[in-house]
């Protein structure tokens, strides 16, 4: 079962949503729903913990053995 919803839209995005899709409203509304389908997605999608970032910059630095010069370069040492 589906459901309405009234969207009120200025006049440049509904005129460039007409000209888009040639007054198509299946094809408007399978647009307009896929682009909410996505969003909602990416916005229940978990974000990376900080804590994640720090432990991959650890692991990258703790990487190379030390006294090495590629362990300088990565910041360490020298």
């Amino acid at each position: 079962m589906s459901e309405a919803i009234k969207l009120h839209l200025n006049p440049e995005i509904s005129r460039l949503l007409r000209q888009r899709f040639k007054d198509d409203e299946a094809a408007l509304q399978a647009y307009v729903e896929g682009l909410i389908e996505e969003s909602i997605s990416k916005s229940a999608a978990p974000a990376e913990a900080p804590d994640k970032a720090k432990d991959s910059l650890e692991d990258y630095l703790n990487s190379g053995p030390s006294g090495s010069r590629s362990y300088g370069v990565k910041g360490q040492g020298w």
